[in-house]
């Protein structure tokens, strides 16, 4: 990892969410985002540090931007 790297990846983390804060964010249960995480059954980018989940708000609008549906 290149520190140009490192750094990017500090100013994209600045925005982060708790599983709480990013359940309220979508509108959903945080019970609701921990079973889409551990069954993978919706992808959304996640950080883990030791027990803690982390969401950034950029993850989570590129999320909520690709479930738009048309028709």
């Amino acid at each position: 990892m290149t520190t140009a790297t490192i750094k990017d990846d500090e100013a994209y983390y600045q925005d982060k969410m708790n599983n709480s804060e990013a359940a309220a964010f979508l509108g959903i249960s945080s019970t609701t985002l921990n079973i889409w995480r551990s069954k993978k059954t919706i992808n959304i980018p996640y950080y883990k540090i030791g027990n803690r989940v982390y969401y950034t708000r950029t993850d989570l609008l590129t999320f909520v931007s690709g479930q738009r549906q048309m028709g």
